[in-house]
């Protein structure tokens, strides 16, 4: 997998864009229809589904479909659309790159309950996804301890305007 400063931005726009329903979410509220979301979260809860699964029945369209679309639109690289489509479970060739780094950065947020919402399972991480990683459990308690670090850091500078 490519390492390096210049390879980082790629790997944070796509985890960015990647969970798009969070945007999704804040657009329908901003743009006037959260009724419409409304009813994805009402569904989650009533049917015990998956955000993505109630995005798909009441929206017809899915935050992974939704990301691609705007990622496409906005002309991101390939391997960025492919991240961003496939963050549930990318293709076997992605798994040692972007896309796969994407994956397991989803599921940490998720399993961290840094993602938000009353339905924010934590997805299965695919075995070839970890294996590619070769994090020892030392090196992922580190990643987990940035991680929170990073995410209570960005709260208190969107909430107070200072680190």
């Amino acid at each position: 997998m490519p390492t390096g400063p210049a390879y980082r931005p790629s790997v944070v726009a796509a985890i960015t864009v990647s969970d798009f329903k969070r945007a999704l979410a804040w657009f329908n509220d901003v743009l006037g229809f959260p009724t419409e979301y409304a009813r994805v979260i009402e569904a989650c809860a009533r049917d015990d589904i998956t955000v993505g699964e109630a995005e798909l029945r009441e929206l017809g369209v899915d935050h992974q479909r939704a990301g691609q679309l705007l990622a496409e639109t906005w002309k991101f690289p390939p391997l960025i659309q492919r991240a961003i489509a496939h963050h549930h479970a990318p293709a076997g060739a992605d798994l040692g790159d972007v896309p796969g780094v994407v994956h397991a950065a989803n599921a940490l947020v998720q399993a961290l309950d840094l993602g938000g919402g009353p339905h924010a399972a934590v997805p299965r991480l695919l075995d070839a996804t970890w294996d590619s990683l070769r994090l020892t459990p030392e090196q992922l308690l580190a990643v987990c301890r940035e991680t929170e670090g990073q995410f209570e850091e960005a709260c208190q500078i969107l909430i107070q305007g200072t680190p």
